[in-house]
């Protein structure tokens, strides 16, 4: 779904008028952590990784950005695709479910960020 919002962008041109970051919002994150307590991406939502849709992204000339926050937890979709439902008119969302976000993480996250080719913090 990003390189999709991603090409429909660059095809329209959107750049031009200022529309330049792609910044996918919550839900892109995995429900836990890793082991070494590193964020990850939801492999749902974003199945080829976060640093291909960064370099996907950069390739069409438009900047990739990541939907963070400075609390404890923030949403995730059960199941992982209620925006993939949402952007084909379905409008069916699942019951949201709280995961670890960036509080206490601050640092490390944003180096993982950059590290995946994220240019801007939501």
């Amino acid at each position: 779904m990003v390189k999709a919002n991603a090409k429909a962008m660059a095809d329209l041109g959107l750049a031009a008028a200022g529309y330049e970051c792609v910044v996918p919002d919550c839900g892109w994150s995995a429900k836990e952590r890793t082991a070494e307590g590193e964020i990850t991406w939801n492999e749902t939502f974003c199945p080829s990784g976060y640093p291909a849709s960064a370099d996907y992204v950069h390739g069409l000339n438009l900047k990739f950005g990541i939907h963070s926050g400075a609390r404890t937890y923030q949403c995730h979709p059960e199941g992982g695709n209620y925006l993939i439902q949402a952007s084909l008119g379905m409008m069916r969302f699942a019951r949201p479910k709280l995961i670890d976000t960036v509080r206490g993480h601050e640092q490390s996250d944003a180096e993982t960020f950059a590290e995946w080719g994220g240019v801007y913090l939501k």
